[in-house]
């Protein structure tokens, strides 16, 4: 597009430099991706992207330091997973309401939903290639298991499967549900203690 400030640049995909203030702090993020003017360097920044820049600038302010510098890719990725984890721990509660109104296709959407976004994230962490499909959600989570020792990962991933086939065929029995929803719920739950407890331990 035509550059609104100098009308003659055109712009181009580049990076950028984004400077922002939280109280006290002044948080520097470099290698912002923006639409670049080849004339006179203006920087157009999407919305999305300002929706992360402003989150960073909240989060890093938290550090109580006069000036912070960050990568934006690095700092991104921490976002996405905040962003993925916390949609798992959404659909878990949405899945309950809607098996609350009988709604099981929905509630059996949800559930499976909590169970991917939940692996997306600990994958993203790790740094492994995962994307929603359920042959690389599958795969994640064979690694995931034996990477942790942990045939339990796997399993419980089984139970969140058979939600995902009720989904598309609506034939779950009411005592396969009751079994396999809390079996869910406690996957979601120790994938997402992975993430907490890698943060802590500085792999984050």
């Amino acid at each position: 597009m035509i550059c609104v400030i100098c009308k003659n640049g055109e712009t181009a995909p580049g990076e950028t430099i984004y400077t922002g203030t939280e109280g006290d702090t002044i948080v520097v993020v470099k290698g912002v991706p923006a639409n670049v003017c080849g004339n006179c360097g203006e920087a157009y920044i999407s919305f999305e992207t300002t929706s992360r820049l402003n989150k960073a600038v909240a989060n890093g302010a938290s550090a109580n330091a006069e000036v912070i510098v960050m990568k934006y890719s690095a700092e991104a990725n921490k976002m996405l997973i905040r962003e993925r984890a916390e949609t798992a721990r959404e659909f878990l509660i949405a899945s309950d309401a809607e098996f609350d109104n009988d709604d099981l296709v929905q509630g059996s959407e949800k559930l499976w939903g909590a169970a991917a976004h939940a692996v997306i994230a600990v994958a993203r962490q790790r740094g492994w290639s995962c994307d929603e499909s359920h042959r690389s959600l599958k795969i994640t989570v064979i690694r995931l298991s034996r990477e942790q020792g942990d045939p339990l990962i796997e399993a419980q991933f089984g139970a969140a499967e058979k939600f995902y086939r009720n989904f598309f065929q609506d034939d779950m029995e009411d005592y396969e549900r009751d079994a396999d929803r809390p079996l869910v719920h406690d996957f979601v739950a120790r994938v997402l203690a992975l993430l907490e407890s890698d943060s802590v331990n500085g792999t984050q």
